[in-house]
């Protein structure tokens, strides 16, 4: 239900019926992005010709939503999605995208999967929130505000999922993938395979496409000689890669 305030008064203006029953909501803009407890995930607009939400895009996927948000990145629209799938499924953080060039998206109706991670415990809460670094004073493309969204679970946790330029991604990526292989790891636990439990991901690369600050966050505590060794490995600098981690937590809260 969408109300308008008028005469000391909440009126309702409009309606739309998004499925089972709406657990999560985040608006930006005309743009309202729903989560429904059996239903998954809809991106609607609000059209003002019409005075109505229309819907946009679906996600395929039946989940529970816990919550959502959407995050902005030199221009282009990410949305957010906390989530947990049927039975046998992890609570996920899942990252979508919009697009209406996508042969996949059929003509913009389906949302894409471009990120999966598992988190380990249901996340009830995200907020978007503006960030520091990535440039002079905290902005980005066009000088714009740098973004993150920050996440809470049930178990007290708290995380943010922050994005990155491709040249730091790149470097950040092969370095998670050296310290995979060659660090030791509790319990002997595999942390990318930790990661994609249970997220029912269609692809690798959708694994791939968010990063786990806790495992490349390790690289600073490690001896100096376990630097520069990883570091070459992906021809870098122990000094490169502490610059890319530092400016990647710089301006969090």
């Amino acid at each position: 239900m969408t109300f308008i305030y008028r005469e000391d008064a909440l009126v309702t203006f409009a309606f739309y019926i998004a499925g089972f029953g709406v657990s999560a909501l985040a608006t930006l803009r005309n743009y309202v992005f729903a989560g429904d407890v059996h239903q998954g995930a809809q991106l609607l607009t609000w059209k003002e010709d019409k005075q109505s939400l229309v819907l946009v895009s679906r996600h395929l996927r039946t989940t529970s939503a816990f919550a959502c948000d959407f995050l902005l990145h030199e221009g282009t629209l990410h949305l957010v999605l906390a989530e947990a799938g049927p039975a046998g499924s992890r609570p996920t953080l899942r990252l979508l995208n919009y697009s209406r060039q996508a042969e996949e998206s059929r003509r913009g109706t389906i949302l894409l999967p471009r990120a999966s991670f598992h988190v380990g415990a249901p996340i009830t809460r995200l907020q978007r929130v503006a960030v520091g670094g990535a440039g002079a004073g905290g902005t980005g493309a066009g000088g714009a505000r740098r973004q993150a969204v920050l996440w809470a679970a049930a178990d007290g946790s708290i995380g943010f999922v922050v994005p990155l330029g491709e040249t730091a991604f790149r470097r950040l990526g092969f370095l998670a993938t050296k310290m995979v292989g060659g660090l030791r790891h509790d319990g002997a636990l595999h942390p990318r395979a930790w990661r994609a439990l249970g997220t029912s991901a269609t692809s690798a690369r959708e694994l791939k496409n968010m990063l786990d600050g806790g495992l490349i966050g390790r690289f600073l505590e490690l001896g100096a000689d376990e630097q520069r060794r990883l570091a070459m490995q992906i021809g870098s600098t122990p000094a490169k890669v502490a610059e890319a981690l530092t400016e990647l937590a710089r301006g969090l809260p």
